[in-house]
């Protein structure tokens, strides 16, 4: 049993201890007290810190003992609020920083800055190594997806594919890169989920009716065209009528411009009298396959019948043989090797012998190019129809505006051309700079004929350029 002064004893002794420990706190520094305190009283939180484009992020104020307080948000739909709760939309990938500020009741401040990490969208993407099969064939599919990687190493883990392949083999699959194989005709769809987990998004794409397979069917070459008589220079346009799947044509035509060809649907000019095979090789590539197909004697070309003038003051004067009309499609201009070059030919009214205008050439040789590199001027629209065993005359006026150095003389032949196969020609020599009359007189046969230039670089100047200026062709019977 304790004694009466033992209690108050000890009565004395916690008295003195609680009077001790008040005495310590009341020493403390009253701005550091209050400092703890409001420490505790700011409170700040976002829903999400790390977070993809076009997402929303909840900011909300909980400190205690608020007065005013002021929201700024870098990068966000919304610049500033002053409310507690306030939602901001960020649309542009970036780190972007948040600030509030917070006035206390007693007329005290403090304020925070935290980031917001926007990253892109991810975004599905892939290819296919083929759209088109036979049925068990292979297919490979390449990722092309973007913005896939998380923030985080160990969120890394868990980003990456699920593929979805309607018909195939697989028919689901996790591999960046994944083969499958299609065993049945049919048409499919492809899906590609791409995912990042942190911050979460899924990238999403879905091919619809993307793969056809094909059942094994056979390959038929055939083909149609508009005309298989023509007369000489006219055009055929060949159609495609292949069945099988064919995607590669290798065409051949004899007697044709362009003797060859590897498109679907070509146009070929016929320009000599006879009768012309045509060869079709189909190809498909999904499986090798190629088949052949010739029509023998298919194409028909017949001479040419006109048009004509009917003049005999120029039997060819109808058509622009003066540079007078606009017009120059009744003209074909080609090089030393056939091919165009009309756009060296043209009206001018640089010069005319008569009129307001004359036919324009520019002869060019590139330096090292050997002599006599033809061009050939063929006047072929209106032609001269020859009866009877005739002589004609042929005649027309020529300038030489020479460009290049040296030897100011240019050399060419003037002709009738038959339709159908022989020349009848006559070759010049004359000095440049000076309009020249250039004549022949022929004996013809029987058929139809059109007029020809051809003109060329002498040996004397190999290197020999000039614009060549053609006036007034005339064709009468001598």
């Amino acid at each position: 049993m304790m004694k009466k002064g033992t209690k108050i004893l000890n009565l004395k002794l916690i008295l003195s201890f609680v009077i001790l420990t008040t005495t310590i706190f009341n020493c403390t520094p009253e701005s550091t007290y209050r400092d703890g305190l409001r420490e505790v009283n700011f409170k700040a939180t976002a829903t999400r810190t790390l977070i993809t484009e076009n997402e929303t992020v909840v900011f909300k104020d909980s400190s205690a003992s608020v007065d005013t307080r002021l929201w700024t948000f870098e990068g966000g739909n919304i610049t500033s609020s002053d409310l507690q709760e306030v939602s901001v939309i960020y649309d542009t990938p970036g780190l972007y920083g948040t600030k509030l500020e917070v006035t206390y009741t007693d007329n005290t401040t403090e304020d925070n800055v935290f980031n917001i990490q926007v990253f892109p969208r991810v975004v599905a993407a892939f290819t296919a190594s083929s759209t088109t099969a036979l049925f068990g064939s292979e297919i490979t599919f390449t990722n092309a997806s973007e913005n896939l990687e998380s923030e985080f190493q160990e969120a890394r883990l868990k980003d990456g594919y699920m593929w979805t392949f309607e018909g195939g083999t697989p028919a689901t699959s996790t591999e960046v890169n994944p083969v499958v194989t299609y065993n049945t005709p049919g048409v499919y769809s492809v899906k590609l989920v791409a995912h990042r987990e942190a911050p979460n998004n899924d990238g999403v794409l879905i091919k619809e009716n993307h793969i056809i397979v094909l059942a094994s069917i056979p390959l038929v070459p055939n083909f149609t065209e508009d005309l298989t008589t023509v007369e000489e220079t006219e055009t055929v346009t060949f159609t495609d009528a292949t069945t099988g799947n064919a995607d590669g044509w290798s065409w051949t035509f004899e007697g044709g411009t362009p003797a060859t060809s590897t498109a679907q649907n070509p146009t070929v000019t016929y320009n000599t009298a006879g009768t012309y095979d045509v060869t079709l090789v189909a190809t498909r590539s999904v499986d090798g396959e190629n088949q052949t197909l010739t029509k023998t004697d298919h194409i028909t070309v017949t001479a040419a019948t006109g048009p004509y003038c009917n003049t005999a003051a120029n039997w060819v004067g109808c058509g622009n043989n003066d540079g007078e009309e606009a017009s120059l499609t009744d003209w074909e201009i080609l090089g030393d090797n056939g091919d165009d070059i009309s756009s060296s030919f043209s009206v001018s009214t640089t010069r005319a012998a008569s009129g307001a205008a004359s036919l324009k050439h520019v002869y060019s040789n590139p330096a090292g190019t050997s002599a006599f590199a033809d061009n050939l001027l063929k006047y072929n629209g209106k032609l001269l129809q020859v009866t009877s065993t005739t002589d004609y005359k042929l005649s027309m006026e020529l300038f030489a505006d020479i460009i290049s150095s040296g030897d100011i003389r240019f050399v060419g032949e003037i002709s009738f051309e038959k339709v159908g196969g022989g020349s009848f020609k006559q070759f010049f020599n004359t000095d440049g700079n000076v309009w020249t009359t250039i004549s022949t007189v022929k004996s013809l046969a029987p058929g139809d004929y059109f007029v020809q230039i051809k003109i060329w670089n002498p040996p004397f100047n190999p290197n020999l350029q000039y614009d060549l200026y053609i006036d007034d062709i005339v064709v009468i019977e001598n």
